[in-house]
């Protein structure tokens, strides 16, 4: 509803001027509806961005996440081993992570063998009988029993048939 301020009657000197007043509330009442549309998108939009980025976050940390347990578990000397479920540079890590574990593990093995076994001869040395020793101490006294051999002169036989014939004889002999 337009409402006309009565003006003052026109004169030769006083121009024409009409003014309309229209409440700013009555103007704005058919955008109602679109404002509610607009809030209610930017709502649902902003739920989807903040549920895309904890998807997002989520499948980021969840492989970073068991790459770190993996590392602990191979600091703390036991089997770590990932599962890789991508390919993607998370996924290449793992397995590169994988492979550096599996690597690890076999230079241990190796690094035991050769501490526990003579280099020449392949047969356990002292410190592996010190360990089967020291198991077996738990036993009753009189149920395990050790015995060690020694080859009189043994450096003169080597020099004799060499390393090779010697290495065996000693493996034959163990």
């Amino acid at each position: 509803m337009a409402l006309v301020k009565p003006l003052p009657a026109l004169t030769e000197d006083a121009p024409a001027t009409l003014l309309l007043r229209y409440p700013m509330a009555l103007a704005m009442a058919p955008y109602h509806a679109l404002l509610a549309v607009v809030v209610l998108t930017g709502l649902v939009g902003l739920a989807v961005v903040g549920w895309g980025s904890w998807a997002l976050a989520r499948g980021v940390t969840r492989p970073i996440s068991a790459l770190d347990d993996g590392v602990n578990r191979l600091q703390r000397g036991e089997d770590a081993h990932v599962e890789v479920e991508t390919q993607d540079e998370i996924g290449r890590l793992a397995t590169s992570f994988n492979t550096m574990a599996t690597e690890i593990r076999d230079r241990e093995r190796r690094i035991t063998h050769l501490a526990l076994h003579d280099g020449e001869t392949g047969l356990p040395n002292r410190l592996a009988l010190e360990r089967v020793v020291e198991a077996l101490s738990d036993l009753p006294p009189g149920h395990a029993y050790v015995a060690a051999l020694g080859i009189a002169r043994f450096d003169h036989v080597r020099g004799a048939i060499g390393y090779a014939l010697s290495a065996q004889a000693v493996r034959m002999i163990g």
